[in-house]
């Protein structure tokens, strides 16, 4: 349990975490999670979805359910004046809940419609497929909000399973901040979640996804696109690797400002895209870098090109120290935001304890960002990034640009894939 007191203002948000998360899905019925989470917050053995949601209303109160590859987080904030009745909420959802048939029904509906919007969002698209493709084999790869096949798969006998593995005395961690005393979250939310099923915690698997070989691309044919979008990446080390930092650097100096070298390239030269970043995607177990830019479509061949040759460049060349003390500074600065509150600060205690990151973390941040240098953000780019080995994952109309595609230089092999089916579970293509 993690509480960070804070009486300056009357308000105290509570989180409780189950582990898990849909990495611990069944293959084929991947959404699992993410539904039984989504019906914590459909109705009590003492509530129903009506009554829950108005109780929470009445408290001026939010109470929410995320699920993530890792965990099931319960999510809260309410007035210190209204916490002993809304953590009275806060526990019927997690200790009685109901799970009710026809709620669950509906929310396999609601999820079938939603699956299909994300379709439809060519951003949202290109990233859930990169993600998927990637990080396979490693059971994270499996979509947390599942497929319109597996979500069709999933009846009440399943949920039911996937709550009693996951709602244990073992298996949750309990975060609050604001108004409120670590002594008092003992008595009210870690006491009675005791009383929880017995059962031990669920770890996300330590499975590394399998090393690219080559640059291959993956054109997710949407008909009658003028904008293609592209996201270029490997999987790289966990945040809790001694390097990470040093590798945290080299990504802001590639992409993550928009002065970076991949913005001023791709968007302030050449007016391709309105924007173009790269970023460091944690798990536990892995990591992923990531860059992603949006061009017209008739500048899409070009640009994949270009981005490709940006990244050897930075590898091959390194960074310069102008760049590093940029960087650094930039980043100094973005901690100061992380911190800036106690709401913000337990996100960065949580994001710690959930990466395996030391106690001290962000005691000594600041110290470690400023220990860094140019040799050493360079050793760290050399021996984690590999322009040669990438996955592309382009969003656009595939018809003329195949071809284009396949003649680069440095791509090894094109796939068009359509957009209305789900990506491989084996990921296999061709």
């Amino acid at each position: 349990m993690i509480v960070l007191s804070n009486t300056d203002h009357p308000l105290v948000g509570v989180q409780v975490h189950f582990g898990g998360g849909s990495s611990q899905d069944p293959i084929g019925k991947e959404g699992l999670a993410y539904l039984t989470g989504q019906l914590l917050m459909r109705g009590t053995v003492h509530r129903t979805h009506a009554e829950l949601a108005e109780a929470i209303d009445r408290l001026g109160a939010v109470l929410q359910v995320s699920v993530s590859r890792e965990h099931i987080a319960v999510e809260g904030e309410v007035l210190t004046r209204h916490l002993t009745p809304f953590l009275d909420v806060l526990l019927e959802t997690l200790s009685e809940p109901a799970f009710p048939e026809e709620q669950l029904e509906q929310l396999k509906r609601q999820t079938a419609a939603y699956l299909d919007e994300r379709r439809d969002n060519d951003e949202t698209l290109v990233r859930d497929v990169f993600l998927q493709w990637v990080h396979q084999p490693d059971p994270i790869a499996r979509p947390t909000v599942g497929t319109q096949t597996s979500i069709a798969c999933i009846d009440r006998e399943d949920v039911l399973a996937c709550a009693r593995r996951t709602l244990t005395t073992k298996n949750h961690r309990i975060y609050a901040a604001g108004d409120i005393t670590e002594s008092m979250m003992q008595e009210r939310v870690a006491g009675p979640l005791a009383d929880l099923t017995d059962g031990g915690a669920l770890s996300p698997p330590s499975v590394h996804p399998a090393h690219p070989s080559g640059v291959r691309v993956v054109l997710v044919d949407k008909p009658e696109r003028t904008q293609s979008q592209i996201m270029i990446g490997h999987p790289v080390i966990e945040a809790a690797h001694a390097d990470h930092l040093a590798l945290s650097v080299g990504n802001m100096i590639f992409g993550g400002t928009f002065t970076a070298r991949l913005s001023h390239e791709i968007r302030e030269k050449r007016g391709w895209s309105y924007g173009a970043y790269s970023q460091l995607l944690s798990f536990r177990h892995s990591g992923t870098f990531a860059y992603r830019y949006y061009p017209a479509l008739a500048d899409t061949s070009d640009a994949l090109a270009l981005g490709l040759d940006l990244l050897q460049t930075l590898v091959s060349d390194g960074v310069t120290d102008e760049e590093v003390s940029f960087a650094k500074r930039t980043m100094v600065n973005r901690f100061a935001f992380r911190v800036e509150t106690p709401w913000s600060r337990l996100d960065e205690a949580i994001r710690a304890q959930g990466f395996g990151l030391p106690p001290d973390h962000l005691d000594t941040m600041v110290a470690r960002i400023q220990a860094l240098d140019a040799d050493t953000v360079n050793r760290v780019l050399r021996k984690y990034l590999f322009p040669s080995d990438l996955r592309v994952v382009v969003v656009c109309t595939a018809d003329g640009l195949e071809k284009n595609v396949a003649q680069l230089a440095a791509v090894d092999g094109v796939y068009v894939h359509p957009y209305k089916a789900d990506w491989p579970a084996d990921g296999a293509l061709g």
